[in-house]
């Protein structure tokens, strides 16, 4: 299943032949997304060993963004040495399965920052206009 390959100081380091990764699905203007497993080398969305689960991007009339995972089968080839890419990785993080990626809490306190910031900005032009509003009528 591995590809054995020897580095530059003798030693011998297993190289993933299959990957855990996302293969795109759906229309041009409403994708989602399947969780499969497949050789490292081959295209994106052709060649597939097996489905692992699904991740829907577009929120549903709940705002909620739908993901299934078999984490049997993740499990699985994560043990046969399966290489799992980023997106993969925070999806699993978020589900639990994994720790949460590094990026993902920063991306989140970035978000936190830039909406005070913007709120900042909405109270400010509020005050803005009801000012002027009282200039105009006075």
């Amino acid at each position: 299943m591995n590809i054995w390959r020897r580095q530059e100081d003798n030693k011998i380091e297993a190289e993933a032949e299959n990957v855990i990764r996302l293969a795109v699905a759906g229309c041009t203007n409403r994708k989602y997304y399947r969780v499969v497993v497949g050789p490292h080398y081959g295209p994106r969305d052709k060649y597939e060993i097996e489905q692992l689960g699904t991740f829907d991007p577009m929120p549903n009339i709940f705002n909620e963004k739908t993901c299934a995972l078999n984490f049997e089968r993740i499990k699985y080839h994560i043990g046969m040495g399966a290489h799992i890419t980023r997106p993969v990785r925070r999806l699993l993080g978020l589900a639990g399965f994994l720790p949460l990626e590094p990026t993902l809490i920063f991306f989140a306190q970035h978000l936190r920052r830039r909406r005070l910031i913007e709120q900042k900005i909405k109270e400010r032009d509020a005050e803005k206009e009801g000012e002027e509003q009282k200039e105009t009528t006075a």
